[in-house]
């Protein structure tokens, strides 16, 4: 299994934009409002050997992840966010302890609770990181390039 000493992922903004535009409306108006979430993966899989994987990631994310000066100034730049969210959010850190990820008979398990305007925000990552961790154990020889030129041959026998 590949060892992560490393974050997989690396900007609080890689993420759905959704995501901030509905969390802005949950702020001010379900603010206190508490939560809970599961992810259940509707097919036959083996994942929950990477559940280790996962809880190392998040509690990375939980340092490494957040708004930067950089990122406050781009959003603030944009005509849709209040100020009162983008302070509030620029403080924000991933609450790791509102997730919860086992392996259940080898099945990936993630039970997420906590208040709303912070569990919002769990989802992307959480399957982004499944997803990257997935494929590099289980198809490490799939290179970007191959992913890419697979992607072309398809969109070539499409335009035709």
């Amino acid at each position: 299994m590949k060892k992560y000493d490393y974050s997989i992922l690396t900007t609080f903004l890689d993420t759905d934009a959704y995501k901030f535009h509905m969390q802005q409306v949950v702020f001010y108006y379900y603010r206190n409002i508490t939560v809970s979430a599961k992810f259940l993966c509707r097919g036959n899989n083996s994942f929950g050997c990477y559940s280790n994987i996962l809880i190392n990631q998040i509690n990375m994310m939980s340092t490494n992840l957040y708004l930067t000066d950089d990122e406050y100034n781009y959003m603030s730049s944009l005509p849709f966010f209040t100020k009162k969210y983008l302070l509030w959010l620029k403080n924000f850190r991933y609450n790791v302890s509102q997730v919860n990820i086992f392996d259940k008979n080898g099945k990936l398990c993630i039970h997420i609770r906590g208040l709303w305007k912070e569990v919002i925000l769990w989802e992307v990552p959480l399957l982004a990181l499944i997803s990257e961790i997935v494929h590099q154990n289980e198809s490490p020889n799939v290179t970007t390039r191959i992913a890419l030129n697979y992607l072309k041959k398809k969109f070539l026998l499409f335009m035709r």
